[in-house]
């Protein structure tokens, strides 16, 4: 019987004891047709030429163990890490917070071509755009791709709107109207000083009811 070998790539540096990373790796640990499970942590210095610099430079990753787990003082992704060869793997996991740049999932794409990538990079990219919920509006709320003034002005007199920037998370960006005033996070102004200053810097909104 076969057996895999399995990366994760993840960020560890915000995690609690909460996150779900540790049983679901640990969980996978077990399975009779798992070898072993390594993690490569973004947060480990030594990682930084291959998640900033976007080359297939050196990685450095963890072995769990069965009793792998959270620790705030002595994180096992800190301390016990190991150089290791990208090819060796069968399965690569994708447990990445964002926000993760077109450049850096194509680089992902192309270092591990030859493996099952779980969480497909291109795939994250595509659903990763809040416009990929138009693809479900019987299931959403009143929306839509606002890509202009004219787009914002036309949306916002049917209902008081939200507008989320499309690659941005953790609410950051998000401009609420209603009427003709709007709030940027704890800011107060009026419609036309947006608008104005929208102009100096359009993006791309989705709207939401």
């Amino acid at each position: 019987m076969n057996k895999y070998k399995v990366l994760i790539l993840t960020d560890h540096e915000k995690h609690s004891k909460e996150n779900s990373l540790y049983e679901l790796a640990t969980g996978l640990l077990v399975n009779s047709r798992v070898e072993h499970v390594d993690i490569a942590s973004r947060a480990v210095e030594s990682n930084n030429d291959f998640f900033n610099y976007l080359i297939p430079k050196d990685l450095f990753a963890t072995r769990i163990t069965e009793s792998f787990n959270f620790d705030y003082d002595h994180h096992p992704l800190d301390i016990d890490y190991t150089k290791v060869q990208l090819l060796e793997y069968d399965f690569i996991w994708l447990r990445l917070p964002p926000p993760l740049s077109l450049e850096f999932l194509e680089f992902l794409h192309a270092t591990f071509s030859k493996q099952i990538v779980i969480n497909n990079p291109k795939s994250i990219y595509i659903a990763g755009a809040k416009d990929f919920l138009l693809n479900f509006s019987e299931l959403c709320p009143p929306m839509k791709l606002c890509r202009s003034v004219e787009d914002i002005l036309s949306f916002k007199e049917k209902f008081s709107i939200v507008l989320k920037p499309l690659r941005e998370y953790g609410g950051k960006g998000i401009v609420k109207i209603e009427n003709d005033i709007v709030f940027e996070g704890q800011v107060q102004k009026s419609l036309d000083q947006f608008i104005e200053s929208y102009n100096a810097n359009p993006i791309d909104y989705l709207g939401v009811q």
